[in-house]
């Protein structure tokens, strides 16, 4: 929701690019202007320290964490990119709450955690979908009984029930459309009908 991107697709086709930290920026004033601070020539990195929850430890180990910088748009005429030139990940520094970064120049930093979608087996694509029909039947069940109830014991009338009446009838047909239709037709109209 801001001025950079958040993830961008890696070069595996089933691995996506995320920050795993807030963006810390940088600058040296110059005078009346910035410096260029990519053409500084420090003699010792710039050591950022980012807090991250403990469940990152995990990842950083794999080697999917990354200390990345923004380099701005290019001759190519590109918007720019998270890029790791310049940029290392000290990882004896580093510890469960915290990542260390060396940089050898000032930017816009951040850390860069790759996530790899983990596709489904047939066996186990079959199982997530006769677990799923047998919750909604269950649910359907449950709200068809809920429903004959409110309806059928005068006792229970009035506005207060009669809306708990339309919301289930409401959940009732959102979840019986689910198990009718979910499966892809082929057919752009049902598909349509369905996301409607």
């Amino acid at each position: 929701s801001g001025l950079l991107p958040d993830s961008i697709p890696s070069s595996q086709s089933n691995t996506t690019m995320r920050l795993a930290s807030p963006i810390l920026s940088s600058a040296l004033q110059c005078g009346p202007a910035q410096c260029n601070t990519r053409d500084l020539n420090l003699t010792n990195p710039v050591v950022l320290i980012f807090s991250h929850p403990p469940e990152l430890m995990q990842a950083m180990q794999d080697g999917s964490v990354m200390c990345v910088f923004w380099e701005f748009a290019n001759s190519e005429g590109s918007n720019g990119q998270w890029s790791t030139e310049g940029c290392t990940r000290n990882d004896t520094a580093s510890n469960e709450s915290q990542t260390v970064c060396e940089c050898n120049h000032l930017t816009h930093f951040a850390l860069l955690l790759s996530t790899t979608e983990i596709p489904l087996t047939s066996a186990e694509a079959l199982s997530l979908r006769i677990i799923g029909i047998i919750c909604v039947t269950i649910s359907l069940v449950c709200l068809t009984a809920t429903i004959l109830t409110f309806l059928f014991l005068r006792s229970l009338w009035n506005l207060r029930n009669y809306i708990h009446i339309n919301l289930c009838v409401s959940l009732f047909v959102a979840q019986l459309t689910f198990i009718v239709a979910v499966e892809p037709s082929g057919s752009v109209v049902g598909c349509q009908a369905v996301a409607v």
